[in-house]
């Protein structure tokens, strides 16, 4: 197979995860609008202002090629492959990679069976919001509400990767890359990896090639398509061998050591993380409802739980007198990492949770509801006026929750 001198390798990237690759631009929602209480008195409510994913000329969502590139790259660096062989497939500094990795459309529009919230079926993208806490507090942060555009899961892409006079390993090395998609720890792709976003399911589609008597044939072809159209499927038995190649390689990549835990959290009280969204759907909703995945499974997510996790750390070691920076004081926070030798090094909160700059070791993922455990019940509340000890005007309000349930991740 060594006369061969132009590869294509095809397959699908199909989301696991929700999925946001920014593109740097802001979008809106018709049916997403700031409260009229965080605007001056008498002012209509505006749009809420989201972060959107990168889209293609369609409008749908799509993987930048480049991004494939550098994540693929990255994880297999990770995983001490040789550099001259990286550098051969990716390139470097000297000179170009063999490599070509395309743009990743959408395969086909996707119609979910649990729409996510402010689904918008043009873009394929749903909307998730955010809040930072006040770690000290336990509060939400002064205007620290975001939205954020998100492809769901399920959601498949076409990925096409060519190359000029790849040799077999090298074919091999791209195939392994593409294969960490799913390994125990994947490749990912976007923002918010740490807490489960941006994981892929791969399925090889085809790996083509093109030798001297295919370049003959296409040449003498009457209606001469496009060359990448030309390349004929290799045999089952050469893909076969092929992926053997991928798979020997990656057994041969080295990682540290890796501690995995799976957790049960069980609740004696009423549970719930708000989707504010179904509000929005339907006044006559309760003011707080659960936050539900794909399979519309309440769950946990991964970022409030980090958060929780944090917060807690960070009051066990000011309790041990230890140095913990303060995110809200400019002057006693970690610096980025690239000035972090003026402080000579990061507080152990923020190199075990992150800082800028300082990727943290820690991934969680959402926790689920165990099947079966706990009961759904809608639960009235009534603010109280603090001056007259009594129930506060037109404050009374429903929160739909779980009770005495157990989730897991």
């Amino acid at each position: 197979m060594n006369d061969i001198f132009r590869w294509r390798i095809e397959g699908t990237l199909t989301t696991r995860t929700p999925l946001h690759i920014g593109s740097g631009e802001p979008t809106e929602r018709d049916d997403l609008r700031v409260s009229e209480e965080d605007q001056r008195a008498g002012e209509k409510a505006e749009r809420a202002e989201i972060a959107a994913v990168a889209a293609d000329h369609k409008g749908y969502p799509y993987l930048p090629g480049s991004v494939l590139k550098g994540n693929v790259r990255a994880w297999l660096a990770a995983r001490g492959v040789r550099a001259e062989l990286m550098d051969a497939v990716f390139g470097s500094e000297a000179q170009g990679g063999k490599a070509e990795f395309w743009d990743v459309p959408l395969a086909e529009p996707l119609a979910p069976h649990h729409p996510p919230p402010h689904w918008d079926g043009k873009r394929q993208t749903g909307v998730m919001p955010g809040v930072t806490l006040d770690r000290v507090t336990g509060a939400a942060r002064h205007e620290r509400l975001f939205y954020q555009e998100f492809v769901p899961p399920e959601t498949a892409f076409r990925v096409t990767v060519t190359g000029l006079q790849l040799t077999e390993d090298e074919v091999a090395l791209l195939l392994a890359g593409l294969e960490g998609f799913n390994a125990s720890l994947p490749v990912t792709l976007g923002a918010d990896t740490p807490d489960g976003m941006g994981r892929f399911t791969w399925a090889l589609s085809s790996v083509r090639g093109m030798d001297a008597s295919t370049l003959a044939a296409w040449l003498a072809s009457p209606t001469l398509p496009m060359a990448e159209d030309a390349l004929p499927e290799l045999p089952r038995a050469v893909i076969e061998r092929l992926k053997q190649m991928a798979s020997a390689r990656l057994g041969s990549c080295l990682l540290g050591p890796v501690l995995w835990a799976r957790f049960t959290i069980h609740f004696d009280a009423p549970f719930v993380v708000n989707d504010p969204s179904v509000k929005q759907k339907n006044d006559e909703a309760p003011a707080y409802n659960p936050r539900t995945d794909h399979k519309d499974q309440v769950i946990l997510p991964a970022s409030a739980l980090r958060g929780a996790l944090r917060a807690q750390a960070e009051r066990i070691l000011r309790t041990l007198d230890g140095w913990v920076c303060y995110v809200d004081d400019p002057e006693n926070a970690c610096k980025p990492i690239q000035q972090v030798e003026e402080k000579g090094m990061l507080c152990l909160a923020c190199q075990v949770f992150g800082a800028p700059g300082w990727r943290t070791p820690l991934t969680l993922s959402d926790f689920t509801r165990v099947p079966g455990t706990g009961h759904e019940l809608t639960q009235e509340f009534v603010a109280i006026d603090r001056f007259t000890g009594g129930a506060a005007h037109k404050k009374k309000f429903e929160a739909h929750v779980i009770h005495s349930g157990s989730i897991v991740g």
